[in-house]
């Protein structure tokens, strides 16, 4: 993980993720096996980000993000 990464209560960090610095993760969030979030990102209440995406924008809650670059769906 980067610096000054904040995550929230209840999220899961699959193996291999990439959280570089200044990502927010807001409370049950759960992030897949080799997903990255840039820098400066934030990941909204209960938002999923599937396996191998990256996160360019911030995701709003209760979405899910899948590809590169990630696009909720």
């Amino acid at each position: 993980c980067g610096h000054d990464v904040k995550v929230g209560k209840y999220s899961i960090l699959s193996p291999y993720v990439a959280l570089n610095g200044f990502v927010k993760l807001e409370n049950e969030v759960f992030v897949g096996t080799h997903a990255t979030v840039i820098s400066y990102k934030k990941v909204g209440f209960q938002s999923k980000i599937s396996a191998n995406s990256v996160v360019m924008r911030n995701v709003p809650s209760k979405c899910m993000v899948f590809g590169v670059p990630g696009k909720n769906i």
